[in-house]
């Protein structure tokens, strides 16, 4: 029972803070690339996404998990990105700027 009851408040701490991150990053990143219309990456504070990228839009949700972004799509895996203070930067080495 005090197993059990551990693991009841374990969770629901864990869901306090998974609750809270996504906050912190929310907002609008734009990339770095040298490309016209700039790449987007829109984060709500509820986990989920919008991501502009060559002319494509993109939606679903995201995970924070320390300093490693996972967005996350039907059928499709997005290598992580790397959470440096405002700046995102992915797996090809691009730096998408908070605005």
């Amino acid at each position: 029972m005090k197993r059990l009851l551990w693991l009841a408040l374990l969770g629901s701490l864990l869901m306090s803070f998974a609750c809270t991150k996504p906050a912190a990053v929310a907002g609008r990143y734009v990339c770095d690339r040298d490309r016209m219309p700039k790449d987007t990456l829109d984060l709500d504070a509820r986990g989920g996404f919008t991501l502009q990228e060559d002319g494509a839009t993109l939606t679903g949700t995201y995970t924070l998990n320390g300093h490693s972004l996972t967005l996350e799509l039907p059928g499709r895996s997005v290598p992580p990105f790397r959470l440096e203070g405002a700046v995102l930067v992915d797996q090809a080495g691009g730096r998408w700027t908070k605005q």
